[in-house]
């Protein structure tokens, strides 16, 4: 009977630079078997970690059972990310000749066919590595996941490094394959810390990473063989965010946190998850000229074409989708009855405390900026037992003016803004025309420049 093994999930990843010995010829190939449940889709593909970003190996189509079978290519042994349509990864060790049986939901993957006994140690890790994984970084990414508090999350962690050390000894003077997992071990545990401090700021304290800890995770983000790891890009970038935030590196100086790391293919491995996470065009335009004449790999470059197309939507200077919402009276109001005025958005919902800390600024930037051909528009997101708790806040930070609800995160303005986050701030010019989708927040000067220009 086969055991069996649970594969961590990653989201989109990629880089890698693969070892000659990994390397294998064009022709090489396995079979995956398997089943993909409804809530996950019907489509599935294998991407492989080539060339620092995700390549695409084979795509299959599930009948109305959920079976789909994948023949792909293989480039190399190692590891690869299998992915349904809607971007959910997870991580799968693959080689020459395999033939896999899989069942692929949006929570995990299991192999429950085809594993051999050496390849059991991958399951092995796999297997007890993914709940922490999933309560450190995943469950922001997954319909009703849910996360477990501070001290619950620590004995998860002692708890795995204690499986870690065991499995390490077992896998030491084996080889390369057992080389590679045991540096995915090291990054695993590295990245479970980083991506959980971040997700969890207000809930641990600073000594949350210790010393020796960071001294460790410095030295292990200097090692190329990373780039072979499914989540590679996101690793990196959550070991810069921390390295970045106790330097006092703003989030948009790219090339300063990029340079934080000791090698091209890193760096490149982190600027593409950094672009890959953007959500409008202008975000775009400012990462690429923040890297200025940083020389970019043709492997880069091409990996930031398809970004920067899917980005093209929200160039600015395009015609504003008109929207409506409901004020406090319950009269309705809409964006086209504000043209012929520069229009301020403040996208907001009530449950969002770093929305709420905004208004303040909203409010006395609306203040300071008292113009015949300008005008300020709050727009609050929500479901409709949320507009008491939004007439209360409305009253408690004494708001005026343009005020409106709007009933769906589903359809409307939500989907044609991809407001997928708040708070969110918006410029639309007399026009009608998008000057900015995502504009800086209020505490931030160039807001009120970019209004300014706006006027002119």
């Amino acid at each position: 009977m086969n055991k069996i093994a649970t594969v961590i999930m990653t989201l989109p990843s990629g880089a890698g630079n693969k070892a000659l010995s990994l390397c294998l010829s064009a022709s090489a190939s396995v079979i995956i078997r398997g089943t993909i449940d409804p809530e996950s889709g019907s489509k599935i593909s294998l991407y492989a970690i080539t060339q620092n970003f995700d390549s695409l190996c084979a795509t299959g189509q599930a009948d109305t059972n959920g079976r789909f079978v994948l023949k792909p290519t293989l480039p190399y042994n190692g590891f690869y990310v299998l992915a349904n349509e809607s971007g959910l990864k997870h991580g799968i060790y693959l080689k020459d000749g395999k033939q896999l049986t899989v069942k692929y939901s949006n929570e995990r993957l299991e192999v429950t066919g085809g594993l051999s006994a050496e390849e059991k140690n991958f399951a092995s890790w796999a297997a007890k590595s993914a709940q922490t994984f999933l309560h450190a970084y995943l469950f922001n990414y997954i319909p009703g996941g849910k996360t477990v508090d501070p001290a619950k999350f620590a004995q998860e962690m002692k708890t795995l490094k204690q499986t870690a050390s065991g499995l390490k000894q077992l896998l030491k003077g084996k080889g390369q394959k057992a080389d590679l997992l045991s540096l995915k071990i090291d990054a695993d545990l590295a990245f479970f810390m980083l991506a959980y401090r971040k997700n969890h700021i207000g809930d641990v304290d600073e000594n949350f990473i210790s010393k020796a800890d960071l001294q460790a995770y410095d030295q292990l983000f200097r090692k190329t063989a990373i780039l072979q790891l499914p989540y590679a890009p996101e690793m990196l970038a959550s070991y810069i965010d921390y390295k970045a935030e106790k330097q006092a590196i703003k989030p948009e100086n790219y090339l300063q946190r990029a340079e934080l790391l000791s090698d091209q293919p890193l760096r490149e491995a982190y600027l593409y998850q950094i672009a890959r996470q953007l959500r409008y065009y202008e975000k775009y335009t400012a990462l690429r000229q923040s890297l200025g004449e940083l020389p970019l790999s043709t492997a880069l470059q091409n990996a930031l074409k398809p970004i920067e197309e899917q980005l093209a939507w929200s160039k600015p200077g395009q015609t504003a989708i008109d929207f409506k919402g409901v004020r406090p009276d319950g009269s309705t109001l809409s964006l086209s009855d504000l043209r012929g005025k520069v229009v301020v958005v403040d996208v907001w919902a009530t449950w969002c405390a770093p929305c709420i800390r905004m208004i303040p600024h909203f409010k006395r930037l609306e203040q300071e900026l008292s113009h015949p051909d300008l005008t300020f528009l709050s727009v609050c997101i929500g479901v409709w037992v949320e507009t008491d708790r939004w007439k209360k806040l409305i009253q408690q930070h004494q708001l005026s003016g343009n005020l409106i609800f709007i009933d769906s995160w589903t359809k409307g303005f939500a989907p044609d803004y991809h407001v997928t986050g708040v708070p969110r701030f918006m410029i639309i010019d007399r026009e009608g025309r998008m000057v900015s989708f995502a504009a800086p927040a209020p505490t931030h000067p160039e807001l009120k420049e970019m209004i300014l220009n706006a006027l002119k």
